[in-house]
């Protein structure tokens, strides 16, 4: 009586025991399922200083007033398949559960798709550790250090970025998307040159692709090059008729090669097509500064400001053109102050500050920033200028006489250029003339 249950179950404990079997192995994808753990890098963001000058003065300080603490580095995590582990996510759904718990899908396929998913949530944090991660398994995956290379760009790690780029042009010196990530990257650096380089030879591969013309004839415009820039933008207007940044650039194009008219022409009709768009008031109060119209300049700049109150360079330029022209030295400074505190890296937003310090008489605050200025941008005679006045101002005439040779010894003409000119002899003639 008793054999006969015994064979029964010891059949039923086998079958148990292969279904469990069958159960494991469909949810790991018959094997290829391996937990990774990844680690992010600290996200510090590259500085694009392109050098001291060689005639700063060395006591000069450099923790600047609003400028944000160092980056603490990202707090290590998992990011752990399947998709409920996943950090900073507590329900999966949708899209994302598709793909972590699909079955015909290769685990690093997988990865790829999630990096996706983490850039369109926003979390590129995120997105880099898993591009670090697959890299590290396969470091000849070139659509992933792809990927990589635009997740530094977005967060203007632009040195690493153009690294990535390079490492995969080294054994593919054609790849599209690299000659285009570089040029993206160079274009932000201020390296216009290059950038124009890498965008030919990605128009040369997919021309036919107008946001790869499009950065090319961005990049011409950068390096000065107007007539370029113009062609491009003509043909891209006729493309592409309703990108509203083809439009605007082909209005610069004109604003550079003297074609004002026709460049206000442009600009009104971006303003029909986008009437609350900040870019297109932009270059609406940059036309009419440069025509010498500074009201209206002022009222374009105050109707971006209306639209988008952070916007740092309106902030940086109504708050020079309320100083000069309005002679309101408080609210230039307030604006002035609340540019820098939005971006406190961007060296002609320290100039301003500086420059204004200077004429409200704190000569400390104004060596600072103009300091700063003057290490982000060696070559801009007007800087070293402030700086000089700033210095001069504070007694140290030694300095000052090095940073207002330097700027004049330059050979560029600027605004301010006969001032600085008496600075220069007032220096010569010893600390009793200095700086009202």
């Amino acid at each position: 009586m008793f054999r006969p249950l015994l064979r029964y179950a010891g059949i039923i404990v086998f079958l148990i025991l292969v279904m469990g079997v069958l159960a494991i192995l469909l949810y790991t994808g018959f094997g290829r399922y391996n937990p990774q753990v990844f680690r992010p890098e600290a996200a510090a963001v590259d500085s694009t200083d392109v050098g001291s000058s060689t005639g700063e003065a060395s006591e000069i300080s450099t923790d600047l007033p609003g400028r944000p603490a160092a980056e603490e580095p990202v707090a290590e995590h998992q990011v752990i398949l399947p998709a409920s582990e996943v950090p900073g996510v507590e329900e999966i759904t949708g899209p994302l559960a598709d793909i972590v718990g699909a079955k015909d899908i290769d685990q690093d396929d997988k990865l790829i798709k999630l990096i996706d998913l983490h850039v369109k949530a926003g979390d590129i944090n995120k997105a880099e550790a898993v591009c670090r991660e697959l890299l590290e398994r396969n470091p000849e995956r070139t659509n992933v250090r792809i990927r990589l290379s635009s997740l530094l760009t977005m967060q203007g790690r632009f040195n690493e970025a153009c690294k990535e780029s390079g490492a995969i042009l080294e054994k593919d010196p054609d790849n599209f998307y690299a000659h285009l990530a570089m040029a993206e990257a160079f274009l932000k650096t201020g390296l216009p040159s290059l950038a124009v380089d890498h965008a030919k030879k990605a128009v040369s591969e997919a021309g036919h692709i107008p946001q790869t013309r499009k950065l090319l004839a961005q990049a011409y415009l950068a390096e000065g090059s107007s007539d370029e820039a113009r062609t491009q933008f003509e043909e891209l207007v006729l493309l592409t008729p309703n990108d509203i940044d083809v439009v605007l650039g082909l209005g610069t194009a004109y604003i550079q090669s003297g074609k004002d008219e026709l460049a206000m022409s442009v600009f009104r009709k971006a303003e029909e097509m986008q009437p609350a768009s900040s870019s297109v008031h932009m270059a609406l109060g940059q036309l009419h500064l440069k025509s010498g119209a500074v009201d209206e300049a002022i009222a374009s700049y105050r109707k971006v400001l209306s639209i988008t109150p952070t916007h740092p360079v309106a902030l940086n330029n109504l708050a020079l053109l309320i100083h000069k022209h309005k002679n309101d030295l408080t609210e230039a400074t307030r604006l002035a102050a609340r540019a820098w505190q939005i971006s406190p890296d961007a060296p002609s937003i320290a100039d301003t500050l500086g420059w204004l310090s200077y004429h409200g008489g704190d000569h400390n605050r104004a060596t600072v920033m103009l300091g700063y200025a003057v290490r982000k941008r060696p070559r801009d005679p007007e800087i070293r200028y402030h700086f000089a006045a700033a210095l001069f101002a504070r007694g140290l005439e030694e300095q000052a006489l090095k940073q207002i040779t330097i700027a004049l010894s330059q050979g560029k003409d600027f605004e301010g250029t006969g001032d600085a000119k008496e600075l220069l002899e007032k220096i010569k003639r010893g600390p009793q003339e200095k700086a009202e």
